[in-house]
């Protein structure tokens, strides 16, 4: 059999077996990355689960922009991301090459946010998640990262409605809130059946919303980091810090519903002379309605389940706490090298975060007060 070897070949099969019959240690670690391989296969049509290849490849020219996506990832983690891509933009920019903006909300998006919600109801289900399905999802979620990074530089009021609207507000608070809820309330068998099942029901939501929100969480937090590592025209650096300004009012929000769903007397409890229920007083007169609204209407569509204001309160709780946590994910340290926590942005970031603590003490919640400072303290240090 002729294997048409060449010499460089016939180097490396000596290379590999001197390794593997003198330093069975090595060989070993070498071997054991080579089995971790196996979960990659060769195409990335090969990692569509059945049930969704009709969706995914509706649009074949749309889905081939994944491909290259997809070889990197088999050659480097998704967690690796900062090492590989940080200091290559040149790579990571053509990961979305030629996507336009109706593609992206109208082809790619949708697809990114159905397969996070398949992973979510797999996990509430304690169903084992397929790792193809997960590869799926890191392809599509790079692609977002990179999209939002290098797509989008003329645009900032897309860029903005994107990010706190569509990934963020939309993503969480409708969709993932939707499922959720239908996961608590969906309620089989006999009433003692029922009662049985709702602590285990509670705990497996919970823990899969946290999972889920750190996974989609990480495609937030890495376009905020990517745009201040890369950000040197001023022009650019100004809009990192309008989006994390504009991240930070849409949490001052979402507490402002926490606030009305718990009990929206809580300022008859403190002392109207203190600077934070002053600041609370004069800011929520110019709060927008429509976040307590939309989350009101939500809840009201399950009204028949006595618990639902109490589901509903644990997953703003839980959200929060998770959206918190990506402030300090936030490379405050890079952002203030650049020297850009100074000036008239930067104090609006600022005035946002102060309206926050303001929230915390109106809720007296020392777990979220804790949280929050421990997040916030780089920015000011």
């Amino acid at each position: 059999m002729n294997l048409d070897l060449t010499s460089e070949d016939i180097e490396w099969i000596v290379c590999f077996a001197l390794i593997q019959h003198r330093n069975k240690k090595i060989w070993k670690l070498v071997t054991n990355k080579l089995e971790k391989r196996k979960d990659f296969p060769v195409d990335v049509c090969e990692v569509i689960p059945s049930k969704l290849n009709k969706v995914m490849l509706n649009k074949r020219e749309h889905f081939d922009q994944l491909k290259p996506i997809y070889m990197f990832n088999r050659n480097a983690h998704f967690e690796t991301l900062t090492k590989h891509l940080f200091d290559k933009p040149q790579i990571f920019s053509t990961f979305s090459d030629d996507i336009s903006k109706v593609n992206m909300t109208k082809w790619y998006y949708p697809r990114y946010k159905l397969l996070l919600l398949e992973l979510f109801e797999k996990n509430s289900n304690n169903i084992k998640i397929d790792t193809k399905l997960y590869h799926l999802f890191q392809c599509f979620q790079e692609l977002t990262i990179s999209f939002c990074c290098f797509q989008l530089d003329s645009d900032f009021l897309f860029l903005r409605n994107f990010l706190c609207k569509t990934l963020l507000y939309r993503t969480i608070f409708k969709d993932i809130l939707s499922l959720y809820l239908n996961y608590l309330t969906n309620d089989q068998g006999s009433d003692d059946e029922k009662k049985k099942a709702n602590a285990i029901r509670n705990k497996r939501a919970n823990t899969s919303l946290i999972w889920t929100m750190k996974l989609h969480l990480k495609t937030v937090v890495n376009i905020f980091n990517f745009q201040i590592h890369n950000a040197s025209p001023p022009r650019k650096e100004a809009v990192v810090i309008q989006l994390i300004e504009k991240y930070l009012l849409l949490i001052g929000n979402l507490f402002h519903v926490l606030i009305n769903l718990l009990d929206r007397s809580l300022l008859k409890y403190h002392n109207t002379k203190t600077a934070y229920v002053k600041l609370y007083q004069r800011k929520k007169n110019i709060l927008p309605h429509y976040y307590w609204d939309d989350f009101k209407n939500i809840l009201q569509t399950y009204s028949q389940f006595e618990d639902i204001k109490e589901e509903g309160t644990d997953f703003l709780k839980c959200t929060l706490r998770e959206l918190i946590e990506l402030v300090g994910g936030i490379n405050w340290r890079k952002l203030k090298e650049k020297g850009k926590c100074e000036g008239t942005k930067f104090r609006e970031i600022k005035v946002a975060i102060q309206f926050i603590q303001a929230e915390l003490l109106l809720l007296r919640d020392s777990n979220l007060i804790a949280l929050f400072y421990s997040n916030t303290r780089d920015i000011f240090n």
